[in-house]
């Protein structure tokens, strides 16, 4: 399952879509939650954690989360991972639930919901051209 994002009015094709797997996405909202709070408003994080058409209207607003999360970019290289009780084992990359990771050391496992240094390179490329976006 994917998170479509389509540009309300892209300048370039790759302004014009971008998708995120459902445990990447969790995690970009969550790395914009604190980069973008003053862009983003609680409520419209809130809406766009789903497939309704929710995000930012103009340009100006993508434009400013670009800047930032490619300043947050040049200090951290490893992408962003956020917990939210799903973990998967690193050695054989099946998902933990809580019963089981009670049994396993931090070490032994890693986030779930993560996005990886390329795919948030793309995201700022999509922001540049995007035109503001909708969450589809």
């Amino acid at each position: 399952m994917v998170m479509d994002l389509c540009g309300r009015n892209p300048s370039s094709p790759v302004g014009e879509e971008i998708q995120f797997t459902i445990l990447e996405w969790p995690a970009l909202l969550d790395l914009l939650s604190t980069l973008c709070a003053d862009l983003l408003d609680a409520q419209l994080l809130v809406a766009m954690r789903r497939n309704n058409g929710a995000g930012p209207l103009d340009q100006s607003v993508c434009t400013e989360m670009a800047i930032r999360l490619s300043k947050w970019l040049e200090h951290n290289v490893d992408g962003y991972a956020v917990d939210l009780g799903v973990r998967i084992i690193r050695e054989s990359g099946l998902i933990a639930i809580a019963a089981d990771e009670a049994r396993l050391s931090e070490d032994e496992t890693r986030p779930a919901h993560s996005i990886s240094d390329h795919e948030l390179k793309r995201w700022v490329s999509f922001l540049w051209d995007c035109g503001g976006f909708a969450v589809w």
